[in-house]
């Protein structure tokens, strides 16, 4: 029997959704049961290195003391960054991938752990989303840097579970071990594809029937660490199920627990700044398409907090080529309630449909690859230079 598990892991919490081939039915899974509503299906995405080498995951920051490393907002950066770990007064670098992968090693042995209790020897699939810029220039690396901490974290979970007060100076080797180990591996035997964010969005959209034909749309999936934003173009041609051109996708470091210098105001402001300069992008690329309307579809726990205003007044402007300007309200996109969804197999109460919105990216990339939309990006290198750089009037319309 083989099980899709699609994990959103997220700047500050992650979830995980699974998809039953056999019964086709998806589920999202329970970190917490003692937990109501949505405590029950995200994990912290925190951990604490105390001084003397131990780990805990999903740790409360006011518990760890002077001598201790707290990693928060570790998905940030995560390819870029080597950090100083001091046990028992010797000094250790350790790259925040390495961190990712044994934060990701731990979730994925308790999904192991559970699946293996309520299924017969199931052939485990895992899907991972990234956060790519559509038009950056650190995708290669950022992509290479995600595949291989999510491969060893996959890896390690097969044989030793790292549990909290575990030390992880005994863990480090065996990362090392199996990263040479997966250096070798050939890439169809690996069990982890990664995936856009994006994409996942979207197979979300699709699989819901939350689509139109020849519909331009944007997703805007304000997390607690990040916001994500996308604009596509869904055509129905001779691709089954159709066909996707992404024009951009962008993750903004603003969330509704990562404030710019602490300012709800400011950040508000950096979203429209933010959303109003990828649309100007992507009105550049065919204008007489984006001069119309579009849908927009607000993602994620962040819609729920501070940051709320924000979507409050998406209005845009464009030039009109005389002296007047054309007028933007984007038309609200529903995100419709799959009906292939069980709490989980326990049948305990239901509380995911009230939270779907934020737990609907772990479902998209729960679908195993070959219902997963693909997708052509709309950006010819010979425009990436120019686009990478924010288009002046007429291209960069005004928002809000």
């Amino acid at each position: 029997m083989r099980i899709n598990v699609g994990l959103d892991f997220g700047t500050c919490y992650t979830k995980v959704a699974f998809f039953d081939m056999e019964m086709e039915k998806h589920y999202f899974f329970v970190f917490d049961k003692s937990k109501d509503n949505l405590g029950r299906y995200v994990f912290p995405s925190k951990l604490r290195i105390n001084s003397d080498g131990r780990i805990f995951f999903a740790a409360n920051k006011n518990m760890a003391f002077g001598g201790d490393t707290y990693y928060e907002f570790f998905k940030i950066n995560m390819e870029n960054t080597i950090r100083t770990l001091k046990i028992n007064d010797k000094e250790y670098d350790i790259d925040d991938y390495k961190i990712v992968a044994l934060y990701c090693s731990h979730i994925l042995s308790k999904v192991r752990k559970y699946l293996n209790s309520k299924f017969d020897g199931p052939d485990l699939i895992f899907n991972f989303g990234i956060p790519l810029d559509h038009l950056g220039d650190n995708n290669e690396n950022r992509e290479r840097k995600f595949k291989l901490a999510f491969n060893l974290a996959e890896m390690m979970s097969r044989d030793h579970f790292i549990e909290n007060a575990d030390e992880v100076l005994e863990f480090l080797p065996i990362l090392d071990e199996l990263e040479r180990e997966y250096n070798k591996i050939k890439k169809e035997e690996l069990k982890v594809t990664v995936y856009p964010e994006t994409i996942a969005g979207v197979a979300t959209l699709l699989s819901t029937g939350s689509l139109s034909a020849d519909v331009r749309y944007s997703i805007v999936d304000i997390g607690a660490g990040t916001t994500d934003v996308s604009f596509f173009e869904f055509t129905r041609n001779s691709i089954p199920g159709g066909k996707f051109h992404v024009y951009n996708s962008n993750t903004y470091n603003v969330g509704s627990e990562n404030f710019v210098e602490n300012d709800v105001d400011k950040s508000i402001k950096e979203l429209r700044d933010s959303f109003r300069v990828a649309f100007g992008k992507t009105f550049s690329l065919a204008k007489e398409k984006w001069s119309n309307d579009f849908h927009l579809l607000f993602l994620g726990g962040g819609t729920r907090g501070d940051l709320r205003e924000f979507t409050k007044n998406t209005e845009i402007t464009i030039p009109s080529g005389n002296l007047f300007r054309n007028y933007i309200n984007p038309t609200p996109q529903e995100l419709y309630i799959p009906d292939n969804i069980v709490d989980c197999i326990d049948k305990e109460e239901e509380s995911w449909n009230e939270n779907f919105d934020i737990l609907s990216i772990a479902y998209g990339l729960s679908y195993p690859k070959m219902m997963m939309p693909k997708y052509n990006p709309q950006v010819p290198e010979r425009q990436r230079d120019v686009l990478r750089q924010t288009p002046e009037e007429p291209l960069t319309p005004d928002v809000g």
